[in-house]
């Protein structure tokens, strides 16, 4: 009914796609949705959330988890979560039959669509989210192709897919639908070797969300600057000890030393320059994350946050703060592209574990020279207080280099992303179709 009804007020058009996790891609589904020839149909939470509740297929021993601790360094996956964290590694009879009947249940539902609606395809934005496993199998098998443009982990290096192909097996891990359309080569490449699914079902298209960012444009004379909060674990580090999914419990793995001391060069800029306002932008907008940045807050100011008026932790869009900031700082982030994209020449801290013993988990080593890169945290200081210096000057802060970064991470000209990306869905579809057929 929830289709009828949606189909009944929505335009005729050539293409009509279901949409899963909306809201962790939102910036790409609005791209999709501006074209005249697309029709969007986004699952409402309480429906899909109702469905996936009448089958037990992921259930957590949270007694393993709280003991996570005991596991073996080398027995952890790749995020250091316990095994029993991981959905292709579970082996109980009865779980592993939830989900055969949950895939049946969601075949049936997309019999029942078809025969009522046309729909062209289903997607969603990344290949793990638990929730979705047997939605994917459920819509390939029932007759409407289940792919996924997958947004994650999406900064690599090339000497960084054996180590994650290795961890994506260790796992099981599996990509039940009809297509997986990476977003760059480098993670097709760790796709197929990771033998997530059939090689000839594993496409790259770039970033979508890109298309849209090139036709904005950088602000001037401004009078914020912002710093793209860090976790200690970037890159390809396997935590041995953890207090959440980002941070070390005693500052003592992965980047918690380059974390600390950027931070740190921040809040002392903020005190030291009154008249502009330091945003700081967590990358989950989570309590944890947010005591993280409140804690180095005191130690380096002996303040509370809130008394440094002129220090302020955000969740303005990344896109708004990177067109309206003097500069912007991050590390190991899609940010730092935005930022190019936009105009912006960013800082990247490199210094620390990032010179020492986790420099092989530092991204954009190729194209160091398209940022401002700040050696220590004394060199962060002083280029954060050169890009306020020179706020005005209208080539000191902005980038307007060659595309070749973007071609290596995007695959294509930022332009070129939408166009490419629909004409991979529609082939998907026709050989989705004629697959169907032969059978």
């Amino acid at each position: 009914l929830f289709f009828l009804k949606l189909f009944f007020f929505k335009k005729k058009s050539d293409l009509k796609i279901i949409i899963f996790s909306h809201y962790r891609w939102s910036d790409s589904v609005k791209l999709l949705e501006k074209e005249k020839d697309i029709c969007l149909i986004i699952i409402p939470d309480f429906i899909y959330n109702r469905i996936n509740s009448l089958f037990n297929t992921n259930p957590i021993n949270t007694q393993t988890e709280k003991n996570y601790k005991k596991i073996r360094h080398d027995e952890l996956g790749f995020w250091g979560k316990s095994a029993d964290q991981y959905y292709y590694l579970k082996t109980k009879k009865e779980v592993l039959n939830e989900r055969r009947k949950k895939s049946i249940f969601v075949s049936n539902i997309v019999r029942t669509i078809n025969f009522l609606i046309k729909v062209d395809c289903a997607l969603t934005c990344a290949i793990h989210y638990n929730q979705e496993q047997e939605w994917a199998s459920g819509f390939h098998n029932g007759g409407i192709p289940f792919m996924c443009l997958h947004k994650e982990q999406s900064l690599i290096e090339r000497y960084h897919i054996n180590f994650r192909a290795k961890y994506l097996k260790k796992i099981k891990q599996k990509f039940q639908g009809t297509a997986i359309i990476a977003p760059n080569k480098l993670i097709r490449d760790l796709f197929i070797k990771s033998k997530l699914i059939e090689r000839r079902n594993i496409y790259s298209a770039g970033m979508l969300k890109f298309q849209d960012i090139v036709s904005e444009k950088k602000k001037k004379n401004n009078n914020f600057f912002t710093l793209f909060s860090f976790g200690h674990y970037t890159g390809n580090i396997v935590p041995k000890n953890r207090s959440s999914h980002y941070f070390s419990k005693n500052y003592d793995e992965g980047f918690s030393k380059l974390f600390f001391n950027t931070h740190k060069a921040f809040i002392l800029s903020a005190l030291n320059n009154a008249n502009i306002t330091f945003y700081i932008k967590p990358k989950n907008w989570a309590d944890w994350w947010i005591n993280e940045i409140e804690n180095v807050v005191k130690k380096v100011s002996g303040k509370d946050i809130k008394s440094i008026k002129n220090l302020v932790i955000t969740n303005k869009p990344s896109i708004y703060l990177i067109k309206n900031s003097i500069n912007v700082i991050g590390f190991n982030s899609t940010v730092l592209l935005e930022a190019l994209a936009l105009g912006c020449k960013p800082i990247i801290p490199n210094f620390d574990e990032a010179v020492g013993v986790e420099s092989k988990n530092v991204y954009f080593k190729k194209f160091q020279k398209k940022f401002f890169i700040a050696n220590s945290p004394l060199d962060l200081s002083n280029k954060i207080n050169k890009c306020i210096n020179n706020a005005k000057d209208k080539k000191f802060n902005y980038y307007s280099g060659s595309d070749d970064i973007f071609k290596y991470y995007l695959d294509s000209r930022p332009h070129n992303l939408k166009a490419k990306t629909i004409k991979i869905i529609k082939q998907i579809i026709l050989n989705y179709k004629k697959n169907r057929k032969s059978i």
